[in-house]
């Protein structure tokens, strides 16, 4: 709108002139129009889930430990014979 240009006079209303129409502050105008040029950030894919007791790296050799266990015993391993209920749920 302080592009405008008035019918009466053919020139720019102005961002003071608005801004006091509209009781607004010019900081406000300045402030959206700032947020408007500038880049939309994106935030940075991350791990999603609640947080766990050991690193992925960690846990994924427990569990492929486990599996290689498993194979040689050739029966199924109870659930916590690897203490894998414990590290996934710290209580």
């Amino acid at each position: 709108m302080s592009g405008t240009a008035s019918c009466a006079t053919s020139r720019p209303y102005g961002v003071k002139l608005v801004c006091r129409t509209w009781e607004q502050p010019r900081s406000s105008y300045y402030a959206h129009r700032r947020a408007a040029e500038l880049p939309v950030r994106v935030a940075a894919p991350g791990k999603r889930g609640p947080k766990t007791a050991l690193p992925d790296d960690q846990l994924l050799e427990l569990i492929r430990a486990g599996r290689r266990t498993e194979k040689n015993w050739q029966a199924a391993p109870s659930s916590d014979q690897f203490g894998l209920i414990d590290i996934m749920n710290p209580d």
